[in-house]
Protein backbone atom coordinates (compact mmCIF):
# COMPACT_ATOMS: atom_id res chain seq x y z
CA UNK A 1 0.00 0.00 0.00
CA UNK A 2 1.88 3.09 -1.49
CA UNK A 3 -1.21 5.67 -0.28
CA UNK A 4 0.20 6.99 3.12
CA UNK A 5 -0.62 10.72 4.72
CA UNK A 6 1.86 12.06 7.57
CA UNK A 7 -0.39 14.13 9.98
CA UNK A 8 0.30 17.40 11.30
CA UNK A 9 0.00 18.15 14.58
CA UNK A 10 -0.18 22.14 15.84
CA UNK A 11 0.79 22.66 19.51
CA UNK A 12 -2.59 22.42 20.89
CA UNK A 13 -3.02 19.24 19.23
CA UNK A 14 0.65 17.97 20.89
CA UNK A 15 -0.80 19.46 24.41
CA UNK A 16 -4.34 17.24 23.93
CA UNK A 17 -2.11 14.49 23.00
CA UNK A 18 0.57 14.81 26.19
CA UNK A 19 -2.98 15.65 28.45
CA UNK A 20 -3.99 11.96 27.29
CA UNK A 21 -0.67 10.42 28.15
CA UNK A 22 -0.55 11.97 31.58
CA UNK A 23 -4.06 11.12 32.28
CA UNK A 24 -2.81 7.27 31.19
CA UNK A 25 0.34 7.18 33.34
CA UNK A 26 -1.40 8.39 36.53
CA UNK A 27 -4.53 5.75 36.22
CA UNK A 28 -1.91 3.10 35.66
CA UNK A 29 0.15 4.10 38.09
CA UNK A 30 -3.01 4.03 40.04
CA UNK A 31 -3.58 0.78 39.13
CA UNK A 32 -0.15 -0.97 38.96
CA UNK A 33 0.20 0.13 43.04
CA UNK A 34 -3.32 -1.31 43.72
CA UNK A 35 -2.32 -4.86 42.41
CA UNK A 36 1.08 -4.72 43.90
CA UNK A 37 3.11 -5.40 40.49
CA UNK A 38 6.73 -6.07 39.58
CA UNK A 39 9.25 -4.49 38.17
CA UNK A 40 8.17 -5.44 34.11
CA UNK A 41 4.96 -3.53 34.72
CA UNK A 42 6.37 -0.27 36.07
CA UNK A 43 9.39 -0.47 33.52
CA UNK A 44 6.86 -0.46 30.70
CA UNK A 45 4.71 2.23 32.08
CA UNK A 46 7.89 4.25 33.08
CA UNK A 47 8.41 3.90 28.45
CA UNK A 48 5.02 6.17 28.55
CA UNK A 49 6.29 8.36 31.23
CA UNK A 50 9.44 9.42 29.38
CA UNK A 51 7.62 9.66 25.55
CA UNK A 52 5.51 11.94 27.91
CA UNK A 53 8.49 14.16 28.63
CA UNK A 54 9.79 13.98 25.17
CA UNK A 55 6.58 15.20 23.76
CA UNK A 56 7.17 17.99 26.58
CA UNK A 57 10.27 18.89 25.83
CA UNK A 58 11.28 18.66 22.43
CA UNK A 59 7.62 18.83 20.18
CA UNK A 60 5.78 21.07 22.43
CA UNK A 61 8.69 23.20 24.32
CA UNK A 62 8.79 25.43 27.07
CA UNK A 63 6.14 27.73 26.24
CA UNK A 64 3.57 24.68 27.27
CA UNK A 65 0.79 25.11 30.02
Amino acid sequence: MTNSRIATFDKEDWQKILDAMNYFIRCQQEELSKRNVGDKEWQELMEYEAIATDILLYVIGNDSK
